[in-house]
């Protein structure tokens, strides 16, 4: 099931087991939380949202750096940083 909350801008999709949460500040998406179902609730998005986040993807385009390094892992590329979010739909389907 996918939801999303108007006022506080923030995607929760659930499967009956776990709940991914994804919020949208400053016009781009950002990873919240991935967590078993019941403690995803419990968060506080508000503060969460506050922090400097990661983006929901990374876009790595050749002949362009990163703007932060973290070894190995594959963050902080610059075409990330500039994606934006234009909208979106949820459409219901049958099983």
């Amino acid at each position: 099931m996918i939801q999303f909350d108007k006022r506080n801008k923030i995607w929760s999709i659930s499967n009956g087991y776990s709940t991914y949460k994804i919020g949208l500040k400053d016009n781009k998406c950002h990873h919240i939380c991935y967590l078993p179902i019941g403690l995803a609730e419990k968060l506080d998005h508000e503060a969460i949202m506050q922090k400097e986040l990661q983006p929901e993807t990374e876009i790595s385009i050749n002949d362009e750096g990163r703007i932060k390094h973290h070894g190995a892992r594959w963050v902080g590329c610059g075409a990330s940083n500039r994606a934006e979010y234009k909208s979106h739909d949820i459409v219901e389907c049958e099983n």
